[in-house]
């Protein structure tokens, strides 16, 4: 009997603990800014803001692999990542952390491949901050 008791009060207590960390995490002050831009980054250097830039080079198609560039003179984002997607359609992990290096954040990616033939992609670009993540979210077409 004692040890269904201290059980129970086990099981209780990790309950307690998972929803004062659960609110904890849900009221913090990171602000989510998005936004969606009309560039095509398989054909131009995309501007985020005044001073980012996004810039794909190499080949752009399916499978093949290529170059995503964000420069950003006097930015200070703490990571940026890539995802990859298409509208109403489940493509897998098409997710990229890029590595900063003078200025320039940079990830090899690949394009996923639409088992439908699709080509229509959204490329999501998250760059965290300390108090805010922005969204900068680009489509664009290319054939396979």
């Amino acid at each position: 009997m004692k040890s269904l008791v201290l059980f129970l009060l086990v099981v209780l207590a990790s309950y307690g603990v998972g929803q004062w960390l659960s609110h904890t995490n849900s009221t913090s002050s990171t602000s989510v800014e998005e936004k969606s831009y009309d560039c095509d980054p398989t054909k131009e250097t995309c501007k985020i803001d005044n001073n980012i830039s996004l810039e794909f080079k190499g080949e752009v198609s399916a499978l093949t692999p290529f170059l995503v560039l964000i420069n950003s003179d006097t930015d200070r984002a703490e990571s940026v990542e890539l995802i990859f997607e298409m509208q109403g359609m489940e493509m897998g992990y098409n997710h990229y952390i890029l590595v900063h290096q003078n200025n320039i954040w940079q990830v090899q990616a690949i394009l996923p491949v639409c088992s439908l033939g699709r080509n229509d992609w959204e490329l999501s670009v998250k760059m965290k901050y300390a108090d805010k993540i922005k969204i900068s979210k680009f489509k664009f077409s290319q054939a396979n």
